[in-house]
């Protein structure tokens, strides 16, 4: 009978962006009362943050409101993705890696594919982007300046 070792579950912490990184962050938030939101907003901004408030559809609200809301979120988000997308596309080319070069590291080593697994923050804002550099740092690559 083989025994397995089990890892403790670790909860997520969300990590604190550097200084340098205010200009391609920003913090999003919501579900507040709407004077807090803005002086939240305000003292943050007033900061050198990228702050903004995310609009919240009540059951109040009738007809295509609601819908204007919904779809102020989704253009939020997509811009978000739009940024993450960029910031991933320029480590990938400061790197020199691809996708399926990444993707192949991956495949050998299964662990990192692991849902628990902790890949360190290397100066990117996403996930994606540090990973990459990650992989680079495990092979030996640089990413260029």
């Amino acid at each position: 009978m083989a025994t397995a070792t089990a890892e403790h579950y670790r909860a997520y912490t969300p990590r604190l962006f550097t200084r340098a990184e205010r200009d391609s962050t920003t913090i999003l938030f919501g579900g507040l009362h709407w004077r807090l939101e803005r002086i939240l907003q305000a003292v943050l901004e007033n900061g050198g943050h990228h702050a903004q408030v995310l609009p919240v559809a009540t059951l109040k609200i009738k007809g295509d409101a609601e819908v204007h809301a919904l779809s102020r979120c989704q253009m939020i988000l997509t811009e978000a993705k739009k940024r993450a997308q960029r910031e991933l596309d320029d480590v990938l080319a400061r790197t020199g890696l691809t996708v399926g070069d990444v993707r192949a590291h991956l495949d050998a080593h299964p662990e990192m594919k692991r849902a628990t697994y902790r890949v360190p923050h290397a100066g990117a804002a996403g996930v994606a982007a540090n990973l990459v550099l990650h992989v680079a740092a495990r092979t030996g690559r640089r990413a260029a300046a």
